[in-house]
């Protein structure tokens, strides 16, 4: 399955980059990580990212924490968290989205994600109203730095934020919720 998703996302990154977008839309991965340096490379998997990322090129030390940011009115928004990340010996609970992808970004320190791909079992259960289903697995562990970004498109996005692989520790980061 790994390779699978591995050729999804090296087919997709050169459809992009050769700027065939509607097509690599049809065949995205469920999570991409990349730099916000680079970033202009993913605006064509979806039309709202060049706001988004435009959005993350501006000065993010000055948003404050617990506050909702306006991108592109219902259709794509951005909120500063302040969390106690937990040590990822604790990952037991994963979430993933139907309506909206996020776009998360560690902006004071490191941050720990599990990510895999949404369970069908799991897709079931899916509360519509609150775009969010919760479940228990085991995925990957991947982390991010401070410049760095991880997309979690939905329905297959599965991830497992706020983790720290050296204990526990406060950090903020913003969040990019944008329409699908």
């Amino acid at each position: 399955m790994h390779k699978i998703q591995s050729f999804c996302f090296a087919l997709t990154f050169l459809l992009v980059s050769c700027g065939v977008a509607a097509a690599a839309e049809n065949i995205r991965p469920s999570a991409v990580f990349g730099t916000l340096e680079e970033a202009e490379k993913y605006v064509g998997l979806h039309p709202r990212f060049a706001k988004a990322f435009a959005f993350l090129r501006g000065d993010l030390g000055k948003l404050k924490a617990g506050e909702k940011y306006e991108i592109d009115g219902t259709n794509c928004w951005a909120f500063v968290q302040e969390s106690n990340l937990k040590p990822v010996a604790d990952l037991n609970t994963y979430e993933a989205h139907g309506a909206f992808i996020d776009i998360q970004v560690p902006i004071s320190g490191s941050e720990t994600y599990g990510t895999m791909k949404t369970p069908a079992d799991a897709r079931a259960r899916f509360d519509t109203a609150k775009d969010i289903v919760l479940f228990k697995a085991k995925g990957e562990i991947r982390t991010l730095q401070p410049g760095e970004f991880a997309i979690f498109f939905p329905p297959d996005g599965a991830h497992a934020p706020g983790l720290s692989e050296t204990g526990p520790r406060r950090i903020r980061k913003i969040v990019i919720k944008v329409r699908d």
